[in-house]
């Protein structure tokens, strides 16, 4: 393959040479690429030298052709609106079947626009379509509304444009050198155009990247020919102008790339990062050249988003969402509010609205916000240190400011119209935009795109946010200035036919470049070679693309770890095809993968270059400088501000074998009596916090003894979470065991279970629609069929209790110990803690305790969720306390000697398996060994964070220690490990 460096030079003399004669355009696959062209052709004079993009050129070609007709030129916005209306009417009138279940989501208006511009650029008609696969009538019936609605409203698509265009050709070209430099039309009809004007032109010259006929001299040519061909590669002694390296993570990557540009020492501007994934990539990229103070160019493909578009959409999911909390949150969170004079704290208003639990209509939130300002009132008279009263003031003083600016926006999105047509929205959500936006210019310029649709309609609002919605979730901003001087950055398609001395590719992983085959759902592959129609560019098209725009310098790279996940990371085969294609020997993948890696010396423990004169910034620098641990070294980090010296330390500590600090709750000192107030004699601990400690004691101290917990959102409940499920799941159990211990119906046999069955259909009516009340589900058909779902549960768990347990009575019901509020328990629970052999204090709350007609108590605590495995036989390696600890809690309470506790799977998804755990004297002993060990680790102060295998998968707290803890312990000493390990393997 030629790179463009070569086709540039070529359109250059074409350019140059017939520019003197007359007209000459040129065409490009972007206006860049042909800006450079004439730029370098023409120096500053460029009288009758005109650049333009195949779509720009259309649209210019067919104007005097729609002026003619009377015809509205539509763009994208217009079309996915249409497609969203022709789609919605099909939907209503049932007529789609193949297309039915997915003709709702957010993105099939845009997919199904981008469909039908394919199927009228390829001249296939509805007919066509019809016969061709499962999707073709569903398709053939949306197209033919679709083109009807084009032709009711006057509209001219891209399309319909490009028809036009063709008169024009003749008469416009007559007079003009035309160059075409890579443009590569995929659609018969672009394809026809491009033709027409190529032989309309006075002259012409078509440009494309093919196979050199020199032998390559270099490594970087040697790629740009081999790459991906079948053809034998010379081997070449490497010389640099081919690099592929790796580094732990992708922001990594991104600051590696930037210490290679500002090393190079050529133009910003003849440098350029392109990406697969813009969207993935481009904020790290911008960071890490913003760190090293080189500026970006950051094109259209790739631009920061607008966050004003994003915080719009925000109020427009919170007025679908019946006024959802957490929509109005997230609002807030993105800082967009108009200014004022009066201060505005959104952090703080954020935990307000977590505190009010706000969700529902605009009088729920009125009520609630009052509630919550009288909780605060009594709080603050209740008070008696002044400190405490005036940090009860100053919330309530924040919730007054919160209250005043969040209910006119409320009371505004209640007012939005259920159906209206498109020229109301526009009107109202203009409005709304400048009511609520600091500055609203580019969401109200989107609104104004869709002017053409102002009389069609009604459409509700679910089908507004089907065409806004994705739009508003790009909306971004402009660059700013020429690209000149900037390093270029954008997607890999921009820069066709473009040229740098340098390129850089980010991203070469397995998954992500190139990513995983999809076809297109609308329109399968055998559809399309049915049809004609032309398959969508590939990767490997992407990559050679890369490639070609590289003169001097050609570098992939690819990241090692996911830094989210902890998960280890692949090159894809990409990385090997271009080592192979650059004329690189045969190698293995673990050499392979040696070299990249040894390309960079950052890494995630201590990102800086091993040479302090690289860092890309002060923070790299000063890592660097440490790093050779010379006598001296960092004293200057001394006289900083803040704590970095404290960082640094506290970081060697967690990578080095001894236990510290840094590694979790450990206390240093010795006799330190820290945590004696929370040892298992001073204060009551439940059975589920103390099974944290055998899954990772870190955990078991973050939760039980700092009380930390992951931030509650208050969203519309769509799903029951698993928690929600449990919980309504048990509250019913509860209710139902004492309604019928009421009606004399316990214990559940073959002769009562009618009656129990319908008592449960009476209570969890009842209980589900406290719950309904209390949620606000956002979908109540859903939830509703959750709801369903539990009550199969339940009346399974009933006839299993008449089946298989009728001679167990139960006895007590949610028995509590050791809560504050024993309110909807037992009214034989206790407020007091239990204390059981050893000294040492419990508190919880016990499902069910049953008696069996020879007097002897079983305990059993109802689960919703899995089956453990390995299933526990006593302690469950530590994770399953409950069954002998509510034994002996319910020992204590009662004063009767307990048989055994029960764990009791009570679901279908769980066959309603029973997992049962004998107490007696040796499981005695074993449940007061694991006491002993929890409470000595928190006597020794040593509470690491030490994770079981897989501890971390799911856990709230990754955020607080990161995704590697189970590789840092095991760099760890052991030895302090020695009864954890045990412990864990108590079965």
């Amino acid at each position: 393959m030629n790179g463009y460096s070569e086709l540039r030079a070529r359109g250059v003399e074409f350019v140059a040479e017939w520019a003197q004669w007359g007209a000459v355009l040129i065409l490009a696959p972007g206006r860049e690429a042909a800006d450079e062209i004439a730029y370098e052709a023409c120096g500053g004079a460029l009288v009758g030298v005109a650049r333009a993009g195949l779509r720009p050129l259309v649209l210019e070609l067919s104007g005097g052709e729609l002026n003619r007709r009377g015809l509205a030129p539509v763009g994208r916005v217009v079309r996915e609106a249409l497609a969203a209306r022709v789609a919605a009417e099909a939907s209503r009138s049932g007529s789609l079947r193949y297309l039915a279940p997915v003709a709702g989501f957010p993105g099939f208006p845009r997919a199904l626009a981008e469909t039908f511009e394919e199927l009228r650029l390829n001249g296939v008609g509805a007919e066509q379509v019809r016969g061709c696969g499962e999707s073709g009538p569903d398709l053939a019936l949306l197209l033919a509304a679709y083109e009807g609605e084009l032709a009711a409203r006057g509209f001219a698509d891209h399309a319909a444009r490009v028809q036009m265009a063709r008169t024009a050709v003749a008469a416009r070209f007559r007079e003009t050198a035309v160059l075409a430099i890579d443009l590569a039309p995929r659609t018969r009809s672009e394809r026809e155009l491009v033709a027409a004007i190529l032989r309309g032109a006075r002259a012409h010259l078509e440009l494309r990247p093919g196979s050199g006929a020199a032998e390559p001299a270099t490594s970087l040519e040697s790629l740009q020919r081999y790459l991906f061909s079948t053809d034998a590669v010379p081997v070449r002694d490497e010389d640099g102008t081919v690099e592929i390296f790796s580094t732990s993570g992708e922001a990594l990557e991104c600051v590696e790339i930037a210490r290679r540009i500002g090393a190079r020492g050529i133009g910003f501007d003849e440098c350029a990062i392109l990406l697969r994934s813009p969207e993935r990539y481009q904020p790290l990229v911008v960071e890490a050249l913003r760190r090293a103070g080189i500026p970006a160019h950051c094109t259209r493909g790739s631009r920061r988003p607008d966050a004003a578009g994003r915080s719009f959409l925000a109020l427009l999911h919170c007025a679908e969402e019946r006024l959802s909390a957490s929509r109005f949150a997230e609002y807030l969170s993105l800082g967009q509010m108009p200014e004022s004079e009066e201060p505005r704290t959104p952090a703080a208003w954020e935990r307000l609205l977590v505190d009010a639990a706000v969700i529902g209509g605009a009088a729920r939130w009125e009520t609630r916000l009052r509630g919550l300002r009288e909780d605060f009132e009594r709080r603050y008279a209740a008070a008696e240190e002044e400190e405490e009263r005036a940090r009860w003031r100053q919330r309530i003083d924040r919730l007054e400011a919160l209250r005043a600016f969040a209910m006119p926006v409320i009371e505004r999105l209640a007012a939005l119209p259920e159906r209206a047509n498109w020229g109301e929205w526009i009107e109202t959500l203009t409005a709304l935009a400048e009511f609520t936006l600091n500055d609203p210019t580019r969401v109200l310029e989107l609104l104004e795109e869709l002017e053409p649709m102002r009389e069609i309609g009604p459409v509700g609002l679910g089908e507004v946010l089907l065409v806004l919605g994705p739009r508003f979730q790009q909306l971004s901003s402009a660059p700013e200035g020429a690209r000149y001087g900037k390093v270029w950055v954008g997607g890999i398609e921009e820069a066709r036919g473009m040229a740098f001395r340098a390129v850089y590719v980010p991203g070469v992983n397995e998954g992500l470049f190139p990513r995983p085959p999809a076809e297109d759902p609308l329109l399968l592959e055998r559809q399309r070679e049915a049809l004609g129609i032309a398959l969508r560019a590939e990767d490997t098209e992407l990559l050679g693309i890369a490639a070609a725009c590289a003169t001097e310098h050609f570098a992939l790279s690819y990241s090692r770890l996911d830094l989210l996940t902890g998960r280890v990371r692949v090159p894809s085969f990409y990385a090997f095809a271009a080592h192979r294609a650059a004329g690189g020997s045969e190698i293995d993948v673990h050499e392979f993968e040696k070299r990249a890696r040894s390309a960079t010396g950052t890494r995630i423990g201590w990102p800086a270059p091993e040479n302090a004169a690289d860092a890309i910034d002060d923070a790299e620098f000063d890592l660097a400088t440490l790093a050779p641990l010379t006598k001296g070294s960092g004293q200057y980090l001394k006289s900083l501000p803040g704590r970095a010296v404290e960082s640094l330390r506290a970081r060697w500590m967690r990578w080095h074998a001894p236990w510290k600090a840094a590694d979790g709750l450990v206390v240093d000192e010795i006799g330190d009596d820290a945590l004696k107030r929370y040892r298992l004699g001073a204060r009551a601990w439940s059975p589920s916090t103390l099974q944290q400690y055998a899954r990772c004691p870190y955990r078991f101290a973050l939760r039980g003894i700092l009380g930390l917990r992951a931030v509650e959102n208050p969203t519309g409940i769509q799903r029951m979470d698993p928690a929600q499920r449990g919980e309504l799941f048990h509250r019913v159990q509860f209710e139902l065991l004492r309604d019928l211990a009421s009606r004399e119906l316990l214990p559940v046999s073959p002769a009562t279970l009618a009656g129990a069955l319908d008592r449960l259909d009476a209570v969890l009516e009842d209980v589900a629609a406290k719950a309904e009340a209390e949620l606000a589900p956002a979908i109540p058909q859903i939830w509703r069929g959750e709801v369903q779902a539990i009550r199969a549960d339940l009346r399974g768990w009933l006839q299993e209790k008449a089946l298989r347990d009728a001679d167990w009575t139960p006895q007590f019901y949610e028995l509590s110990f050791g809560l504050k509020d024993p309110a909807g328990r037992d009214p034989r629970s206790r407020k007091d803690a239990v204390e059981v052999e050893g000294g040492y204090r419990l508190q919880g709350s016990i499902d069910l305790v049953e008696r069996h007609p020879s007097g002897v108590l079983r305990v059993v605590d109802h689960k919703t969720g899995r089956v453990p495995e390995p299933k526990p036989d006593t302690v469950g390696g530590g994770e399953a306390l409950q069954p002998l600890l509510y034994a002996l809690a319910a020992e204590a309470i009662v004063g009767e000697p307990v048989s055994s506790g029960r764990l009791y799977y009570a679901t279908i998804a769980q066959n309603y398996r029973t997992i049962d755990v004998p107490l007696n004297d040796w499981t005695r002993r074993r449940m007061q060994h694991v006491l002993e060990i929890i409470d000595g680790a928190m006597r020794d102060g040593f509470l690491p964070a030490a994770p079981r295998k897989d501890g971390c998968k799911g856990c709230d707290y990754l955020p607080v220690c990161g995704p590697y803890e189970e590789e840092r312990v095991r760099v760890k000493s052991q030895a302090e490990l020695k009864t954890l390990k045990e412990l864990r393997g108590w079965k």
